[in-house]
């Protein structure tokens, strides 16, 4: 009995190394951590490294384009005359207007009360008269192609900055010059400033879309009454006169006002040629920056095409 106890042991510790030799690793695996389990369960690096901060992205500057709503202002209007500030205003919301210099700060200049050259105004009446009669292609002024043109006038080469504006306006007959038989008429003088007389001889016919009667300077101190009437060269005295038929409309309203005196051969200033520029037709058949101005504000924040707009009867 006590052999048979004395092999069971020896057999159970023969077992049992055969085990310990066999699955020792098996043995130290199994009860060695998961590494899979290991890994999800350690912090992750993600989580306990310290991020950078993040880049903060630069914003572009925003840039006001002006628009009708808001409009480039010119910094110096205070300095013209107050009847005619409004008149300047509705054309700069038009961006019809380019400034005559500008400040240290960059700030627009339109210097209303300094002399337009002859040029300059060229430039504006044909602008002006396009923008207020857009939708009517039939009065619009064309510009000259400077790679075809042969140009007018000797001083005004198709390089000029200008030529479009000059040499169409006198291939449609409305500036003196040989194509109008005006013989003498060779030069332009584009940075000459520009006369009270010249303004009302260029300008009216535009308005007016036809040839001007003559008239004499009599003529002028009988419907004006000005007092220097003499002083009215012969081919200004027609545009004057047909001037006055345009009533309060009358381009020589808005720039002198109830004046006894014209003094045709005063130059005019930028603000004078704005105001000027700011209705151009007859009374009844023109069309006025305002309302001009008025029915773009309303079609742009209209969802319906606006009202054709009528031509005006008074300012």
């Amino acid at each position: 009995m006590f052999v048979s106890q004395l092999h069971r042991w020896m057999l159970l510790v023969v077992i049992a190394g055969a085990l310990i030799g066999c699955d020792g690793q098996s043995l130290e695996k199994a009860l060695a951590p998961d590494p899979e389990t290991q890994r999800w369960n350690s912090p992750s690096p993600e989580l306990t490294s310290p991020q950078p901060a993040a880049k903060e992205t630069p914003q572009p500057k925003v840039t006001v384009t002006p628009t009708l709503e808001t409009p480039q202002q010119f910094v110096d209007l205070e300095s013209a005359p107050s009847n005619l500030r409004p008149l300047i205003e509705d054309l700069a919301r038009l961006e019809l207007l380019n400034p005559g210099s500008q400040t240290n700060a960059g700030d627009p200049l339109f210097e209303p009360n300094q002399p337009i050259d002859r040029a300059t105004f060229v430039r504006w009446l044909v602008q002006t008269n396009n923008r207020l009669y857009r939708d009517r292609p039939t009065r619009q002024l064309r510009l000259a192609e400077a790679e075809s043109a042969q140009p007018v006038y000797t001083d005004v080469p198709p390089t000029h900055p200008d030529f479009p504006y000059i040499q169409g306006l006198a291939e449609a007959g409305y500036l003196p010059s040989p194509l109008t038989g005006d013989v003498n008429e060779k030069t332009f003088r584009p940075a000459a400033p520009l006369t009270r007389e010249t303004l009302l001889n260029w300008k009216v016919p535009v308005d007016q879309q036809k040839i001007l009667p003559t008239a004499t300077a009599a003529k002028v101190k009988e419907l004006w009454g000005f007092k220097d009437s003499d002083q009215v060269s012969t081919p200004a005295a027609s545009a004057i006169v047909a001037d006055h038929a345009n009533g309060d409309l009358a381009n020589i309203r808005r720039m002198v006002g109830a004046s006894l005196l014209l003094q045709p051969q005063k130059p005019v200033t930028r603000a004078e040629a704005a105001a000027a520029l700011w209705y151009i037709g007859t009374e009844g058949q023109g069309y006025s920056a305002k309302e001009v101005l008025r029915a773009e504000v309303q079609s742009a924040s209209s969802p319906t095409p606006p009202a054709e707009i009528s031509p005006s009867a008074s300012p």
